[in-house]
């Protein structure tokens, strides 16, 4: 690696220090690329899909298939060497930084974060108060249906009424309110 990307790469670190720079072999630039984890199951798609366009680069494809062969055969270069691509560069300026810096806001910072975190606490507290209204409304069941609730009371009222002092009056046991207008 040559001086000014030496340069380069240590300025990226202290912006971020899973950045790194490295020459792409198949994309001829420099590739700048961060340090991840990458899953089994990509790295398999990356490895059959470079093949699958080295099939077809080698009977003589379109450019627009050359240039995806070498992007992914860079991807694949990177996740082998446990990393993604962030970005092709033909030469170092601080543009790269603005870009990069745009991208972080984007992805990982900035207002997009700030609403998710929002969002999330606005999530709970909705969570929340329905959980506290659903604990109310079992307590109003249990209050008017539950064992021991005012429908047993009403019940065992009229039950007692019957037994004990014998009334068999529909209108006495159910209340004189209930056959108001009926003859």
């Amino acid at each position: 690696m040559d001086a000014s990307a030496v340069r380069f790469q240590e300025s990226l670190q202290s912006f971020d220090p899973l950045l790194s720079v490295r020459w792409g072999d198949f994309v001829q630039k420099w590739v700048i690329q961060r340090r991840s984890l990458i899953p089994d199951a990509e790295m398999k798609f990356l490895g059959n899909e470079r093949r699958r366009l080295e099939g077809k680069v080698a009977l003589g494809a379109e450019q627009k298939i050359v240039d995806r062969y070498k992007g992914v055969a860079e991807e694949h270069e990177c996740a082998r060497q446990g990393c993604r691509v962030i970005l092709f560069v033909s030469e170092f300026s601080p543009k790269i930084f603005d870009t990069l810096a745009l991208g972080d806001i984007r992805r990982y910072g900035g207002y997009s974060r700030y609403t998710d975190k929002m969002d999330e606490v606005v999530e709970q507290q909705e969570k929340m108060k329905e959980r506290e209204e659903e604990n109310k409304r079992a307590v109003y069941h249990a209050e008017a249906w539950g064992r021991r609730g005012i429908y047993d009371f009403l019940t065992r009222k009229r039950l007692t009424d019957i037994h004990q002092f014998g009334v068999r009056d529909m209108r006495t046991l159910l209340g004189t309110d209930v056959f108001k207008g009926v003859k």
